[in-house]
């Protein structure tokens, strides 16, 4: 099972700094997808930088309203 997001923080590079309720710390790399048509606008920092941790065991959220799982997040990010 894998554990719960409690916290995000927005990182240079189009990278999310991932804090887990298990102690785990890891970053998910987003600039392969910043150039997708729809994931285009989180290419602005200002709007980058929203990301935020959204419900309980849920992904992480932009002010735009564009969202990413938890699934893909943690097992699509690297351990620091």
């Amino acid at each position: 099972m894998r554990p719960t997001l409690n916290k995000v923080e927005p990182l240079n590079g189009y990278k999310l700094k991932l804090l887990y309720n298990n102690g785990e710390c890891k970053v998910y790399d987003c600039t392969d997808f910043v150039d997708e048509p729809v994931f285009k606008s989180l290419k602005n920092m200002a709007i980058f930088n929203t990301a935020k941790k959204i419900r309980i065991d849920s992904g992480v959220e932009f002010i735009n309203g564009i969202d990413i799982c938890p699934d893909d997040l943690y097992y699509g990010s690297k351990s620091l």
